[in-house]
Formats: C-alpha cells, sequence, structure tokens
C-alpha cells in the first residue's frame, strides 16, 4: 500500500511540474521521460542535474525512486531530492518528506521511516502551498509523530489542505470540527465536509453525515447544506 501510494505522489508531481521546466534542456528530458524514453531522457537530466538545475534534480530522483532508466536506489532518490529542495524545488521537498516518512527499501538500499526526518521536508513543502504536504503535517501534528503533539497545529494544516480540495484532509477536519479538536465544535461544518465527500463515494463519510444530521436543528441542517454547496462550488 505505501509503494502505491509513494507511486501515485511522484507520479502527481511529475504531471504538475511538467510544464514548469527552468531549462530547455530539461523540458527536453522532461518530454522523453513521459513518452518512455527513460534513457535520452536520463541523458538529457543527468547534466542539467549536475549544473544545479533543480527541476532536473527533482526529475532525477523520481526516476531513481522508480527504477527508470537506471537501478531503482531510494538512496540516490533522497540525495537528489535533497538538492532539488534545497534549490527550492517544493516537490522535491514533498518526496523527500514522504520517502523519510514512510521508509522504502530493503538492506542497503533502505531508507528508514523517521517521522523527524521527514517533518522539514513536509514544512518547506506546506510553506509553497502544497496540499498533500499540509494534510500529512496535520496528522503528524495530531498523532505527535516526528513533532510534539499539538491540536491547533493539526487543525490549522488540515482546514488548510481540505479547502485545497484534499479528500482526506476534509474528512479529517470534519471529524476535528464534530469534535471540536484543535477548533471549536462546529457541527454544520462537519456536516458540509462529510456532504461533500458522501458525495463522492468516501468511505464513512455519509455515516458520519447522518449522524451529525441527527442532532441539527432544521435550521443548522439548512445551514449546513448551504454550506456543503459553497464548498462543492469551491471544487
Amino acid at each position: 500500500m505505501k509503494k502505491a501510494l509513494i507511486a501515485a505522489l511522484f507520479a502527481a508531481g511529475l504531471a504538475t511540474t511538467a510544464q514548469a521546466a527552468t531549462t530547455t534542456t530539461t523540458s527536453s528530458g522532461e518530454r522523453a521521460y513521459l513518452a518512455g524514453d527513460y534513457g535520452r531522457a536520463l541523458d538529457e537530466i543527468m547534466p542539467a542535474a549536475r549544473a544545479g538545475d533543480a527541476q532536473a534534480q527533482y526529475l532525477l530522483g523520481v526516476m531513481y525512486a522508480h527504477g527508470q532508466g537506471v537501478a531503482r536506489d531510494y538512496k540516490r532518490a533522497a540525495e537528489w531530492y535533497r538538492r532539488a529542495a534545497e534549490n527550492g524545488n517544493a516537490l522535491a521537498a514533498f518526496n523527500l518528506g514522504f520517502l523519510y516518512y514512510t521508509g522504502a527499501g530493503e538492506g542497503d538500499n533502505a531508507i528508514a521511516a523517521d517521522p523527524a526526518k521527514a517533518l522539514p521536508w513536509l514544512k518547506q513543502a506546506a510553506r509553497a502551498g502544497n496540499a498533500t504536504a499540509e494534510a500529512l503535517l496535520g496528522e503528524m501534528y495530531y498523532r505527535g509523530e516526528g513533532t510534539q503533539r499539538s491540536l491547533v497545529a493539526a487543525a490549522t494544516l488540515t482546514l488548510r489542505a481540505a479547502k485545497k480540495g484534499d479528500a482526506r484532509a476534509r474528512y479529517n477536519a470534519g471529524l476535528m470540527l464534530a469534535r471540536g479538536e484543535g477548533v471549536e465544535p462546529d457541527p454544520v461544518s462537519a456536516y458540509a465536509w462529510f456532504d461533500v465527500l458522501a458525495d463522492q463515494g468516501y468511505p464513512g463519510a455519509a455515516r458520519n453525515r447522518d449522524l451529525i444530521a441527527a442532532r441539527l436543528a432544521p435550521e443548522q441542517l439548512d445551514a449546513a447544506r448551504k454550506k456543503a454547496d459553497e464548498i462543492r462550488a469551491m471544487g
């Protein structure tokens, strides 16, 4: 499950950045990568990465993480992500943080799971507006993973990611608003988040929405439905 999630996140990050190349060489390398021509991609991306191009460094990290054109090597992936992140690439910061958070590989090629080591890189990605990083940080603060537990920080990050459309953050936001964890209890808003997720078939959302609805007065339920419509309009 973790490997599948890592692959999905890497693929999403690549799709986002493929249109934002910083040099002609990197853009050409990205096009080769997206075409599945990993040998050509490596030939064009490697020199740019060694020369300090953050986008090339990020993409090289993706290739090492997946074994595309090179032998899969999580440690080299982490090193190239680190270089790219230090050069300001937010997606590289997220991938590096997530790699440290989950851990990956075996034996000499293993990256040990270390939430404390993941924390600064995820924070860098969150500061750049990465909703997935915000959602994961919210969970880490909620559980006290790699950092001191803070329900206020957890709620702040979770709601920020929820407003950007992150489904897991929306579910967690509903729970925190319903329970008053890190925020004032707000069953109307909690209903709204769960109602939107229920339309999308998110597991548990419809049940939570209905439990909250049973405790709302008619005027509160009307307000909750209007708020849900406002969220849907946000996308």
